[in-house]
């Protein structure tokens, strides 16, 4: 501005004027455009259209905005905030110099695109990093539970195994089966242990039982025959007793999974029903049974009469005189459930774990014959079904469920 006030001064308005158009002409190189008007306004040289009506003539930059109407059309669409500047010369002629921001913008729109460009690909990089990183994490540690899960239902020889990259999974999964062996051979050698002093005790017990049945046969006098027969149901009950440990020993470790495969419990239920219905009628008890015809899961049909027994067994130890004992076999939210009720004296909510141990009696029930063992097998049945035992209050008396989860059916299973 200060150049062209200088020309205008020294050599007068038609330098000025052949200066403005020879620079007009060079617009599309450097993006500057000029208008020069008279003193009313009209346009005397430039390429701009007009002046823009914010825009003081002061010798101050300022940003105005250039809508389309004021930029030369082989500009258009390059409206914007454009750097400008307004001066009056000595003659009152009024002279524009403004400069193109399309420069700037290109710049900026190019950053922005680079930038948008590089964090695109960063995310790609990072989500595709996450995903072969995630993927490779948890497959290893979907194997180490998948492993856990097969040792959990009763097969302690399974490992986890390694990928010889010798990273901190196989550190994990070395101390892991290191501790395995360990286990293992505890296991092993406790249940060897257990199964020989249990056979080793069973064989004099059972030829002292028919020693004292042999005897028994022989004897003449009263009190001896009554202390033989005491001494052969003592045999018989420790027989017992060594059993029960023996299959909730076996049930616990899933060694009894012999004759596994779908199983009708409706089947066994009615079949108890015809032993137990004799005992109900001799103990004036009154057994109802509400079964659901062809419900089967997926168990040994061994284990399942076995807990079953011991339930309904429970259930006519503590029954009370003339009472009823009710048990109900049906499907609840795609369950299977078996419940056996009584109305004898229940059991305490705060007991009802603790029963589930082995050989826990509690005070009203140490009157009953029992080792505290029936309960124990039970649950252990349910573990090794995955079921879930339930003991709840049948006011009065106690309700006892096996819910069996994710097995339900109603049809036979196929041949």
């Amino acid at each position: 501005m200060e150049s062209l006030q200088r020309l205008h001064n020294l050599q007068g308005g038609d330098a000025l004027l052949k200066a403005i158009r020879v620079r007009s002409q060079r617009s599309g190189q450097n993006r500057r455009y000029y208008l020069l008007v008279s003193s009313n306004k009209k346009k005397l040289a430039g390429n701009l259209i007009a002046w823009p009506a914010d825009l003081p003539a002061d010798k101050k930059v300022r940003n105005i905005w250039l809508a389309p109407k004021l930029i030369p059309p082989e500009v258009e669409g390059d409206d914007a905030y454009w750097p400008m500047i307004g001066a009056i010369l000595g003659d009152n002629k009024h002279l524009i110099i403004s400069q193109s921001v399309k420069d700037a913008e290109d710049i900026h729109e190019y950053s922005l695109a680079m930038m948008g460009s590089i964090l695109g690909i960063s995310v790609f990089l990072a989500l595709t990093m996450g995903y072969f990183l995630g993927r490779n994490v948890l497959g290893r540690i979907d194997t180490i539970n998948a492993t856990a899960h097969t040792i959990m239902a009763g097969d302690l020889t399974r490992r986890v195994p390694l990928t010889g990259k010798n990273d901190e999974f196989d550190e994990l999964s070395t101390l892991l089966n290191s501790m395995l062996d360990c286990i293992d051979q505890l296991v092993t050698g406790m249940r060897q242990v257990t199964d020989n002093v249990a056979h080793d005790l069973r064989k004099p017990l059972t030829r002292m039982r028919n020693r004292l049945d042999s005897i028994l046969s022989i004897a003449s006098e009263k009190a001896s025959k009554e202390a033989i027969e005491q001494a052969i149901n003592d045999c018989d009950e420790i027989v017992r007793t060594f059993n029960s440990l023996l299959l909730i020993a076996q049930t616990e470790s899933g060694t009894r999974r012999g004759g596994w495969g779908q199983t009708n419990l409706s089947k066994i239920i009615e079949d108890l029903e015809s032993l137990y219905q004799a005992l109900a009628n001799e103990q004036g008890l009154s057994l109802t049974l509400s079964i659901t015809p062809n419900q089967f899961v997926d168990g040994n049909k061994e284990l399942l009469s076995q807990a079953i027994s011991n339930l309904l067994e429970n259930a006519f130890k503590y029954s009370i005189k003339n009472g009823t004992i009710v048990v109900k076999l049906d499907s609840i939210d795609n369950n299977t459930r078996v419940e056996i009720a009584d109305d004898g004296p229940g059991i305490a909510s705060a007991q009802r774990k603790n029963v589930l141990n082995r050989f826990v009696r509690l005070e009203e029930a140490r009157h009953t014959p029992g080792n505290g063992l029936g309960l124990s097998l039970v649950k252990a049945v349910a573990d090794q079904h995955q079921a879930q035992l339930i003991l709840e209050d049948n006011n009065p008396g106690l309700s006892i469920s096996l819910l069996f989860k994710n097995f339900p059916s109603t049809t036979p299973p196929p041949k």
